[in-house]
């Protein structure tokens, strides 16, 4: 099958960002490791918990994965340390969201540095943590399992 546009997967529902066509994609056709995975974590002002958090994908089973980390303009000791992170593996980008603080308020922050990495991802599927969650090892191995066995 020909797929036009960007396709990705959020909550069981495969969404297609394309003005004139929508697809189904039969997950049968795939085998478990070749499906990437996208993977958008969010920051703001929380160094050491951030650290947490990205070492929860490190250590993941499944390792077909990209990592956006979006910083929500942090102080400089959180951005030095995403920085840090995301030179530590080239399956990882960073993204700075460059807001201002009289600016904050204005917006949902999370959906809004969400929405910079929306356009970036690759991935078949889509998953998301802010920095003060922690994935289970096995967390994106038994997400890419059940959605085959159960397309």
């Amino acid at each position: 099958h020909e797929t036009i546009g960007k396709r990705i997967y959020v909550n069981g529902i495969i969404k297609e960002f394309n003005l004139y066509y929508y697809h189904i994609i039969i997950l049968s056709e795939y085998r478990g490791d070749t499906i990437k995975v996208s993977i958008i974590l969010t920051s703001y002002n929380r160094p050491q918990l951030i650290k947490e958090a990205f070492n929860s994908i490190l250590g993941q089973t499944y390792t077909n994965w990209e990592l956006f980390i979006v910083d929500d303009n942090s102080n400089l000791e959180t951005r030095a340390v995403v920085k840090q992170l995301s030179n530590s593996d080239p399956r990882c980008t960073l993204i700075q969201s460059e807001v201002a603080d009289e600016e904050r308020h204005k917006t949902a922050r999370y959906a809004s540095c969400i929405n910079l990495a929306i356009p970036r991802l690759t991935g078949e599927f889509v998953t998301y943590l802010t920095d003060d969650d922690l994935f289970y090892p096995k967390r994106l191995e038994v997400m890419v399992n059940h959605f085959i066995a159960n397309p």
